[in-house]
């Protein structure tokens, strides 16, 4: 059982994320599960006094600057001694030249100092320009192979290919048999240790040498009862994208100790942080709750009636989408007089709905001078200069449907039936307004 200390440091660290969260672009929370997994996992870590405060914070600033569109980017570093590449001139110049081509980035904790990584969060919006940089970047720190990348390139009139070969570990294996078969190659930064694979710059000139070099090679290991995958040529957005990272795919970059920290918030998975912020964002409260009369008196928000049977129910989007949606914080519905090709979903944070009519009715709340989310039938985002604010929304598609589903007051009216036209009233003594959801 969760003892009082414990429930403490767990409402402080659930306390941390919902401030982080909160401030993002409701874009942001669709797919914020990962995100705020990996905002738990650094916010114990912090707590365990096994990261900084000062990362921690860099963190969550850029999160509420980016609204959540990031990526996660494995970069290969040479750390000297265990000692955090921060302090290394080569890398520090390096983040400098990235700060200079304005790309938006910040450095993520690094959870395990004894590996040949560094990661980086970086802006959606800068992924072309940082994508330069990358290759760049991961051209300068080729190893091996018979030739020297800017020498293979030269010698080879940039005739060049890139190939993807499961050979993870086996380098030295193959160096001796490319040098006898006069292969011109050398070796890319593996940027995802522990997937097998390795990618090659080779000679287009010896690339029939080297898949005959590896169909012997398949040879020998099936013959060992060993099964290999085929050698591929790849582009180099294949290659970079290997180094990209989930949230948790970054957690578990941690080395033993931090994963000995995490251990003790872990009963069984998810643990009771994840649980919390799962059961938040997901529960549906009823109309008689303390935070629809909030909703219901603040002059910045429209109300519009939802029928489950006919704009819930009835959607395009299938369970497997809509059950995501749920489980990160967000509800939808097809907004009224759209069908078919021409329909359109209407996504609104979890907290600003409420249920009446036995579940029937959905009662929504929608800032009327932001632009809500809104996704085409297929479930992808409808451009924010073709949405309407919600006072908008509200007039064109849910003020007749609001005529015919006015939901009723149960303690005043007391019967079974929905009344047309009926709308609760606002307490005389209103509770503060809401803190507003971007």
């Amino acid at each position: 059982m969760e003892s009082r200390e414990e429930s403490i440091e767990r409402d402080k660290i659930l306390m941390s994320v919902k401030r982080t969260s909160l401030l993002m672009d409701p874009f942001f929370k669709i797919g914020a599960a990962g995100t705020v997994m990996m905002v738990v996992f650094l916010a114990r870590m912090v707590k365990e006094h096994k990261l900084n405060k000062g990362e921690f914070k860099d963190f969550q600033e850029f999160l509420k600057a980016t609204g959540g569109k990031y990526k996660l980017v494995n970069i290969p570093v040479d750390k000297k001694n265990g000692l955090a590449w921060l302090g290394q001139s080569d890398f520090s110049k390096e983040l400098d030249k990235l700060r200079e081509l304005g790309i938006r980035f910040t450095v993520m904790p690094d959870l395990n100092e004894q590996d040949s990584f560094q990661q980086l969060a970086v802006y959606e919006e800068d992924k072309e320009k940082f994508a330069a940089w990358y290759e760049s970047y991961l051209a300068s720190k080729m190893q091996g192979g018979e030739k020297e990348l800017e020498n293979l390139k030269a010698f080879t009139e940039g005739q060049v290919s890139i190939v993807s070969v499961p050979l993870e570990g086996k380098e030295k294996f193959f160096e001796q048999d490319f040098k006898t078969l006069g292969i011109n190659y050398a070796i890319l930064p593996d940027l995802h240790v522990g997937d097998g694979d390795i990618h090659l710059i080779a000679a287009n000139t010896d690339l029939d040498k080297l898949q005959y070099w590896y169909e012997k090679y398949k040879e020998d290991c099936f013959n060992a009862g060993e099964e290999v995958k085929d050698m591929k040529v790849v582009e180099m957005k294949d290659y970079t994208r290997t180094g990209e990272l989930t949230e948790e795919q970054y957690i578990d970059t941690a080395g033993e100790e931090l994963k000995k920290a995490n251990e003790k918030y872990e009963g069984k998975e998810p643990g009771v942080i994840e649980n919390s912020v799962r059961s938040q964002e997901t529960g549906i409260k009823s109309e008689t709750d303390e935070a629809y009369e909030k909703f219901k008196a603040d002059k910045g928000y429209q109300e519009i009636s939802i029928n489950r049977d006919t704009l819930v129910d009835n959607m395009s989007l299938g369970e497997e989408q809509q059950k995501k949606l749920v489980e990160r914080g967000m509800f939808a519905s097809r907004i009224p007089g759209t069908y078919l090709e021409s329909e359109q979903i209407l996504l609104v944070p979890t907290e600003q709905v409420f249920q009446t009519d036995n579940g029937q009715t959905y009662l929504a709340f929608l800032e009327k001078n932001e632009k809500p989310l809104v996704l085409d039938r297929n479930g992808k985002p409808i451009p924010v200069m073709e949405r309407s604010t919600g006072a908008e929304l509200f007039q064109k598609s849910y003020n007749p449907v609001n005529q015919k589903f006015a939901h009723r007051n149960k303690i005043q009216i007391g019967i079974d039936k929905p009344v047309e036209n009926v709308q609760k009233g606002i307490p005389s003594k209103a509770p503060a307004p809401p803190l507003k959801v971007k």
